[in-house]
């Protein structure tokens, strides 16, 4: 990944995933474009005044360069002594949602990385939320950081499979990626007790990846009647620190945000999650 799209809207969720974005791309030399989209009226308490000032009065090269100095002082602040990446930045009138997946288009980006919502409703209140519907359908993986979420190299990634056609192809983009921190990758698949279909299925992703020379990558196949419950108990006892998924599997990403679901996931509040699509 060369160029990294991170949407911005000044709350500490945003600024939070924005130094994500940065220790990142200061991993494989990525290009970060920083993004804040905004409509009338310009009612967004995170926004700094003199920012709103210049978008109301549409002086676009001053508010440009207040969004860049605002972020450049926090990131300043945040990476003291660390030479920051190289930072595009940019406003956009319009719907959120659409503004970050036209510029996520416009510039060919690897990744978005954006923040989700507060602790106690991080995941309750997903559904409908802007970063919900960039996962849901963007064609760009997206890591979406909770807001409580610290950094640190991820050690262990896990990828929540389905026996999707596609987890070839996502299980060695999820490995490219955790090649840039050296990271452990583990391959987890929940089901519910005797469920024979979905343990033969298993066998074969595992004959599937000993083709591919990645028999060394363990499969756990965990008993739970929740996917939830399941996934919330696995990450906890074997302290993995990202989440991958693949967002049509199934329909495993959406089982995933159901609402009175995600309630009972405080993982999810967290420990970042890679979304491939």
């Amino acid at each position: 990944m060369k160029k990294i799209l991170v949407p911005i809207d000044f709350s500490r969720t945003s600024l939070n995933a924005a130094y994500f974005a940065c220790k990142i791309a200061q991993k494989n030399d990525s290009h970060l474009i920083f993004l804040h989209a905004y409509r009338v009226p310009l009612d967004n308490a995170f926004v700094p005044a003199t920012l709103i000032n210049h978008m109301a009065f549409e002086r676009e090269q001053q508010a440009t360069q207040e969004f860049r100095d605002y972020m450049i002082k926090y990131l300043k602040t945040q990476l003291a002594n660390t030479e920051l990446p190289p930072m595009k930045f940019e406003l956009q009138y319009g719907f959120a949602t659409d503004i970050i997946h036209e510029r996520a288009i416009h510039y060919d980006t690897n990744l978005i990385i954006m923040g989700t919502n507060g602790a106690d409703s991080v995941w309750d209140k997903m559904i409908g939320s802007i970063t919900s519907n960039v996962i849901k359908y963007s064609q760009v993986p997206v890591l979406a950081v909770p807001v409580n979420a610290q950094y640190n190299d991820f050690e262990r990634i896990v990828y929540a499979t389905n026996f999707d056609e596609k987890d070839i192809e996502i299980i060695k983009r999820v490995g490219e990626f955790a090649k840039l921190f050296d990271a452990q990758v583990g391959l987890l698949h929940i089901a519910p007790q005797n469920d024979e279909q979905d343990w033969y299925e298993a066998s074969l992703l595992g004959d599937d990846l000993d083709s591919e020379n990645m028999g060394d990558i363990p499969i756990y196949n965990i008993e739970s009647n929740s996917v939830i419950e399941g996934l919330e108990n696995f990450i906890k006892n074997n302290q993995f620190d990202l989440l991958a998924v693949l967002t049509h599997s199934k329909n495993f990403f959406e089982n995933l945000l159901q609402g009175s679901m995600t309630k009972r996931l405080a993982l999810k509040t967290s420990i970042p999650i890679l979304a491939y699509h």
